[in-house]
């Protein structure tokens, strides 16, 4: 979608910086960019998780450049030009109600486990920063099977109920088997 000319998108630029700390008509940014994508293909995207790229830099207000963001439960990420490989990965997973690997439970309920800033690998980490070498390349085990990734699949595609079940099928035959096997070996 091509929003330069829109005078109401406008309003979301700070010192010609993408702001999504403002309001359009009352519309936070992603509700703003969700509703001129329904008036464009009208209910063709609606069920649909949205990713918004821009080639403008996102504005912070502490300085420096957002380079993306999403909320927890969301079905959108926003990112900006100062995006890493790594940054709509990491959005997407706060969508899945995934924090911060330096979150501790006070602050978000999810956070069951609190790491060190930039101490990770992990996808959820700020380890790109600048000083870091630390490449967001992971996931913990418990991040995996904590966030919303299987329901919101089986939601949109029943197929991978079938394919889950076959592997616990699957799973508990090699375990009865080894049972099997190791019960016959004494």
């Amino acid at each position: 979608m091509d929003l330069s000319n829109d005078k109401n998108f406008l309003s979301f630029v700070t010192n010609g910086e993408i702001d999504p700390n403002k309001k359009s008509g009352g519309k936070e940014l992603e509700d703003y960019l969700k509703s001129k994508l329904e008036a464009a293909y009208p209910k063709k995207y609606a069920r649909h998780f949205k990713a918004f790229y821009f080639a403008e830099h996102g504005y912070h207000p502490n300085g420096g450049n957002l380079s993306g963001y999403s909320s927890h439960g969301a079905d959108y990420v926003v990112v900006f030009k100062s995006r890493n490989n790594q940054t709509a990965a990491h959005e997407f997973l706060h969508s899945m109600n995934l924090a911060h690997t330096f979150t501790n439970k006070e602050a978000f309920a999810h956070a069951l486990y609190t790491y060190e800033y930039a101490k990770t690998d992990n996808l959820m980490d700020y380890s790109h920063h600048q000083g870091n070498d630390h490449k967001r390349c992971s996931l913990f085990y418990w991040q995996w099977e904590n966030s919303q990734f299987f329901n919101t699949i089986t939601a949109y595609n029943e197929k991978i109920n079938i394919i889950h079940l076959a592997r616990t099928i699957i799973s508990t035959m090699q375990f009865s088997k080894n049972k099997y096997n190791d019960s016959n070996s004494r």
